[in-house]
């Protein structure tokens, strides 16, 4: 299934903006229409629409008008695989008045790899109007590396956009979320990081890591990595006359290090955070970490050093 995309708009005072925000544009990356999913408003001002396999195989382009006035007004999406396979950038001009730009076309774009050797870049495609465009690497480019910069026409805004080029990831050690209408999100955060090298450290479900409170030192190996429900916000619910909500879980993650290994520790510990922020996975809306860093609690009796990460889920449910 493919992943959902969302957005959060609000108007000139910060209030949600509950009501008329569209999908304006909702085309491949040649410019060819393509049917544009429902947008739907989620609760709190955040709207989501989620595109089809096929939009993410063929690659799409979707702008989102969020109406005159609101921050932001609008905001583009490149759809593509999950594994980066068939990955393109896509970019939006407005002139000063918040127009959608009608001038000249962008000419000036830097194309280099990270060494700042220059690359011979692709076409870059207007997909509607003078104002949308969308640029697709070669898979050499992707291999390569890519790091760019689209300067926009005199006039237009922004002043330019910078990109770079994802790798393409090997198949995911991701299975499907917790069952049943009320997720288990510790259980899915275990699931997620098992297998994954974090921080320098091969995670594995119980083994180096668990669901539940961060068990006793003499019965497991450190470092080790414990997620636990802690609660969370209350469910947001959806005017849709059903038992509609959206459910807003937190999730505790604790690290442990080896005995007397801090760096070892905190590096574990920042890359749950790096795996985890703002994660769009099979079931949610996405995750969201509390914490820029992960908070130092102090040493244990046998001098392990702990650590917490505390994350907020979203996702929607209908409980029938």
């Amino acid at each position: 299934m493919a992943d959902a995309r969302s957005l959060t708009v609000r108007d000139s005072a910060g209030a949600p903006v509950t009501t008329g925000v569209t999908l304006a544009v909702y085309v491949d990356t040649t410019g060819a229409a393509r049917t544009p999913p429902a947008i739907t408003h989620v609760g709190s001002g955040k709207w989501v629409f989620t595109p089809s396999d096929a939009d993410e195989t063929v690659g799409t382009v979707a702008l989102v008008d969020c109406g005159a006035g609101n921050l932001p007004a609008r905001a583009s999406f490149a759809v593509h695989k999950v594994d980066n396979s068939n990955q393109f950038w896509c970019f939006q001009f407005e002139d000063g008045a918040g127009a959608l730009w009608a001038g000249a076309a962008p000419s000036s774009l830097q194309y280099v790899d990270p060494t700042g050797a220059a690359r011979t870049p692709p076409s870059l495609v207007a997909v509607a109007g003078a104002y949308l465009y969308s640029l697709t690497p070669s898979g050499a480019d992707v291999t390569a590396g890519i790091e760019g910069r689209l300067d926009a026409p005199a006039g237009a805004v922004p002043s330019y956009w910078e990109f770079s080029s994802e790798p393409t990831s090997v198949a995911s050690p991701w299975v499907a979320p917790s069952p049943g209408p009320i997720k288990n999100a510790a259980f899915d955060v275990v699931q997620f990081l098992t297998t994954k090298t974090v921080g320098g450290v091969l995670l594995t479900s119980a083994d180096n890591l668990f669901i539940g409170r961060m068990p006793d030192t003499d019965k497991t190996p450190s470092p080790c990595v414990a997620a636990l429900n802690v609660g969370g916000g209350e469910p947001e619910s959806m005017l849709s006359g059903e038992r509609q909500s959206v459910f807003n879980p937190s999730v505790q993650v604790m690290v442990r290090s080896s005995a007397d290994d801090f760096a070892a520790g905190e590096a574990l510990a920042r890359g749950v955070i790096e795996w985890c922020h703002q994660r769009v996975i099979t079931g949610y809306l996405s995750w969201y970490s509390r914490d820029s860093q992960p908070a130092y609690l102090g040493v244990d009796s046998d001098q392990r050093h702990l650590w917490a990460i505390n994350f907020d889920a979203q996702y929607a449910a209908t409980l029938g």
